[in-house]
């Protein structure tokens, strides 16, 4: 079951050192004041995993490293209109400021960044603790203040760990492996140089093929022609990510491309991989009805492979778990993407840009550029696929993408607009989908009749009003809409034209009170009701070493 933890191998003792650097000793006055202690490891050798064992849960865009960390730490509020850099610090220092607070900061890449992040952070003496991952010794010893003592150097796993983790993988847990594959399995694992991902992707590949002799020989013929004899863990993972993709099925790797449609390090949500990859057409499935289904069972390959990781934070319930792309391998399948003509990426912190004649689709990741543009040599005509993440004045115009079907918005406004406008995508005739996250009011047109292949529209985002005539989309599926305290939320299960949209049967208004749990969604037609809920102090967890966190002092994971 993927949505079930699995107690990671070879980590007790290195949680146990790190948990005793980071737990205050005595009644000294220095040790309750802010600490930050910083993992520092190569590639895939399980900094992050180390990390998230304390706590279940290239320009930098400081903007979006901020505002996720924002979000996280302050779940209940809304999202600043004001998203300057200096305006997020403020923000973010001021609800931290006379609170304990436990964070980790996973994958930080430049010195730079942590200058910037680290100013968010108040000094107190209330036990506060940070945790930073980094592939760098700099970026490590800046975190640290330069104090070589709070530095964790993550070793890679030892010769019975490694068995331990591929036996698990192929085998499943408390099973050992038969004594014909004990020699072929010990190279491998050696191959794989105690890297847990290289160990995950291989022993995964093995266990979803035919047990046997020939196919693990196959892949330690492979490694051993591919691997010289003391390879780097770039080099290991790269090799290992190489075979893994040449063995995955052709639908499989199309879905896997697509990720790089998102900016590194980008949280993303499985349901909304699945519904774009059902409007790009990726899926196979022998019957229309069978398509969500197959869907989600790509998804789910893709997670056992490890090629994308689920990330466990608090007040999410299973179905709403964030997932994220390893860096090592969204560098791998951002360079296949643009090999394969599959996805051009305009990246405004890039310095040169590889384009093509014919772009299909295109990802702009604009982060928080403030004049970024798009090549004038890409012609909107040929584009079938848009996603777009940054600012609202960098953002181009919709109405020139004539054939598009696919729309992903992720926009920032902080401009002093209050609105934002889609009342061209009425124009928009092949669109099947389109979603959009925005912090401010989004106006919609009038009438949307025409877009008879919409399947999903979903605005994240309050909405001025609702198109009149939105129950006369026949092929509508998912529907997700805000106008001020109401949310229209529509789900039709099988993808076939067997249903009639108008029945009000098929239409629900959905309200979330804030006293019930997260899977207690009350349906019902009325304005929202007060909170009912109490003010009493809760606990959220605890800390590594065991103190309660409460209610007011959050505990959150963020990202880059």
């Amino acid at each position: 079951d993927l949505n079930t933890p699995v107690d990671p191998i070879g980590m007790e003792g290195p949680k146990t050192e790190l948990v005793r650097c980071l737990k205050p000793e005595g009644g000294d006055v220095e040790e309750r004041q802010l600490k930050v202690v910083s993992i520092l490891g190569v590639e895939g050798v399980g900094k992050s995993t180390l990390a998230q064992e304390l706590w279940p849960s290239k320009k930098p865009n400081m903007r979006r490293i901020l505002r996720s960390i924002l979000l996280q730490v302050r779940p209940n509020q809304q999202p600043p209109e004001a998203c300057q850099v200096p305006n997020l610090i403020r923000n973010i220092t001021k609800h931290l400021q006379d609170k304990r607070y436990f964070i980790i900061l996973d994958d930080l890449w430049a010195v730079s960044v942590w200058d910037t992040v680290s100013r968010a952070f108040p000094e107190s003496n209330c036990c506060s603790r940070i945790v930073t991952t980094t592939t760098i010794k700099d970026v490590a010893l800046a975190c640290c203040s330069y104090n070589p003592e709070h530095i964790f150097k993550m070793k890679s796993l030892s010769h019975d760990h490694s068995i331990g983790l591929f036996t698990r993988t192929v085998f499943g847990s408390g099973k050992e492996c038969p004594q014909k594959f004990h020699d072929v399995s010990d190279e491998i694992t050696g191959k794989c140089g105690g890297l847990p991902l290289a160990i995950t992707c291989i022993a995964a590949l093995v266990a979803s093929q035919q047990e046997t002799v020939h196919h693990w020989e196959c892949i330690q013929k492979f490694l051993r022609q591919n691997l010289r004899t003391k390879p780097t863990s770039v080099e290991i993972l790269k090799q290992v990510l190489n075979l893994c993709y040449s063995s995955l099925p052709r639908c499989l790797k199309t879905c896997l491309l697509y990720l790089s449609v998102y900016p590194e390090n980008y949280l993303i949500l499985k349901e909304d991989l699945v519904k774009q990859w059902i409007a790009e057409g990726f899926v196979c499935a022998m019957e229309q009805k069978d398509i969500p289904q197959v869907a989600s069972r790509y998804f789910d390959q893709l997670v056992s492979l490890g090629l994308i990781q689920r990330i466990d934070m608090i007040s999410c319930d299973k179905k709403g778990l964030p997932y994220v792309v390893h860096p090592t391998v969204f560098e791998f399948i951002t360079c296949k993407s643009i090999e394969d003509n599959f996805i051009t990426i305009i990246d405004y912190s890039q310095s040169t840009i590889a384009l093509t004649e014919k772009v299909r689709r295109l990802s702009l990741h604009f982060g928080s550029a403030t004049y970024a543009t798009i090549p004038e040599s890409i012609r909107p005509l040929q584009v079938r696929s848009l996603s777009f993440m940054g600012l609202l004045n960098c953002m181009p115009s919709l109405e020139d993408f004539k054939l598009v079907r696919v729309i992903i918005l992720h926009v920032v406004v902080d401009s002093g607009d209050t609105s934002f406008s889609l009342t061209g995508i009425h124009g928009l005739l092949m669109l099947r989908y389109l979603q959009v996250r925005c912090n401010v009011t989004v106006e919609l047109p009038d009438q949307i009749r025409c877009l008879k292949h919409l399947e999903t529209l979903e605005i994240h985002a309050r909405v001025a009003a609702v198109p009149s005539d939105i129950v006369n989309l026949p092929r509508l599926r998912h529907l997700h809409i805000r106008t001020g305290r109401k949310r229209y939320c529509y789900h039709h299960k099988h993808l076939t034209p067997k249903y009639d949209p108008l029945e009000k049967k098929n239409w629900v208004q959905e309200m979330e009170l804030s006293n019930e749990q997260p899977d207690a969604v009350k349906i019902q037609h009325e304005e929202r009701r007060k909170d009912l809920s109490n003010d009493q102090p809760r606990v959220l967890g605890k800390m590594p070493w065991g103190d309660d966190l409460r209610s007011r002092k959050h505990a959150r994971r963020m990202y880059g």
